[in-house]
């Protein structure tokens, strides 16, 4: 696709006005990339909506676009641009391109574009050094290291043929940004994630990285956003019945606690609900809640069981498939969890007719937005994660490199023993329970024998 840009473009330059061949390659690199961000492997070819403040640093970017849509590399979605609805227009990859594996190329830019990307890059880790300074200083991109040849190899045996090129491509944009130090991180969205190459990382590349020639380790919250969830509810329950004590901690937790706790005040008169309560809570706390839901969707028939141990269940008309029946039941209770007060989808039910007043609680809690809740969820875990555990552990360790994707916290393996001890007293401080945590340590023997 690379070389036939080009000569498309030369061409058009002999006859028209020029066009940059840097904001022209940046451009029709965005639908990778941007899809390179995020945990999708499902569609080798997806609509990526391309919006206008990516292209910003474009004058006249229409003209780029049309070149593109004309020249037959990319194709536009037929529904239309809505600033009212918040949508972008959507592209993909033409489909002559759509099935070649990728490749790294580096391009000579004007100095007053490249200073555009930079400053919007310069601008967005600016707000997360505000906010986060003592996570976002170990950030440094020469400090991360990658096994590139090897993790090249295995890409290219793991994830060989058309159906896994999506995969193969999202990994390609990982490993290559760490060997050519390319390293970016923001803090600015609803969700108040600390967002960073880290966090885009797939799981099976992490045994080929490195930081400061050490491998990383990781403690993360097993089943977090459930956890979060049904923590909040047993803390509203016992606030309501005059048995909870407020910790100190000035936390969104605790806010969240405090708003919701008049509201649902009428939930928790019935000995039924405090019963299930305790039910749903001790199967999250023990983590087997999921298997036991799996066990309830199969005995429904929302999913099905293959010999493989593969599941699967279809919502909508389309088929979801999983690795077993533990990662399908985990995908339904959180389209459960997270979907509109007014969804009527099949899947739904049964987790409403096994646990129905915890369904009722969490109703409570949406909007008529449903992306409200999840958000509040998330504000939850990053304000757990980035604003108090973290911040404590770098005040008492100043020493010790951390870094977080999402539930998890990191260090390098010399301080792996620390990092085990403090992030469980931490924990349960900030939830007043302990949640189950999962060790992980990132070099190639032990992730291997996981």
């Amino acid at each position: 696709m690379h070389t036939d840009l080009i000569h498309k473009l030369e061409a058009y330059d002999n006859n028209k006005t020029k066009l940059s061949k840097s904001k022209m390659l940046y451009l029709a690199n965005l639908p990778i990339y941007l899809n390179s961000r995020h945990k999708n492997d499902e569609n080798n070819n997806s609509w990526t909506p391309i919006c206008s403040d990516l292209l910003k640093n474009i004058k006249n970017y229409s003209k780029y676009i049309s070149f593109l849509i004309d020249n037959g590399f990319f194709e536009k979605h037929k529904s239309n641009y809505s600033s009212d609805r918040n949508q972008c227009n959507k592209y993909r990859i033409h489909s002559k391109y759509s099935k070649q594996v990728i490749q790294f190329q580096s391009v000579k830019a004007h100095s007053n574009f490249t200073r555009g990307i930079n400053k919007s890059r310069i601008d967005r880790e600016s707000i997360a050094n505000k906010s986060c300074k003592h996570l976002t200083k170990w950030l440094i991109a020469e400090k991360f290291t990658i096994n590139y040849n090897e993790a090249a190899e295995y890409l290219k045996t793991k994830y060989a043929g058309t159906n896994n090129l999506k995969k193969r491509n999202n990994r390609i944009v990982s490993i290559d940004e760490i060997k050519n130090n390319i390293f970016t991180y923001s803090r600015n969205g609803r969700d108040n994630r600390l967002h960073s190459n880290l966090t885009r990382l797939a799981k099976d590349l992490r045994k080929f990285v490195k930081y400061d020639n050490e491998f990383l380790y990781s403690e993360d919250i097993s089943n977090c956003q459930p956890y979060i969830v049904s923590n909040l509810i047993n803390k509203i329950k016992d606030r309501v019945n005059n048995r909870g004590i407020k910790n100190n901690i000035d936390s969104y937790h605790n806010h969240i606690i405090d708003k919701y706790t008049p509201i649902m005040s009428d939930h928790f008169d019935q000995d039924e609900c405090s019963k299930e309560i305790e039910r749903f809570s001790n199967l999250m706390l023990n983590g087997s809640f999921y298997e036991d839901f799996s066990n309830y969707l199969y005995e429904d028939g929302i999913i099905s069981l293959f010999y493989n141990d593969s599941a699967s269940y279809t919502s909508n008309r389309k088929i979801y498939t999983f690795k077993n029946k533990r990662d399908a039941s985990k995908a339904i209770f959180l389209k459960t969890l997270y979907s509109s007060k007014k969804s009527k989808e099949n899947i739904i039910n049964t987790f409403k007719m096994n646990f129905p007043y915890v369904y009722e609680i969490i109703q409570t809690f949406k909007t008529e937005d449903k992306s409200d809740f999840p958000i509040m969820i998330q504000n939850i875990e990053a304000d757990c994660i980035i604003d108090y555990c973290t911040k404590i552990l770098a005040k008492k360790y100043p020493k010790m490199p951390l870094f977080t994707i999402h539930d998890s916290i990191l260090t390098t393996e010399s301080y792996s023993d620390i990092l085990n001890k403090e992030v469980k007293i931490l924990l349960s401080q900030y939830f007043e329970s302990e949640p189950n945590l999962k060790s992980e340590h990132w070099c190639p023997e032990c992730l291997d024998v996981a």
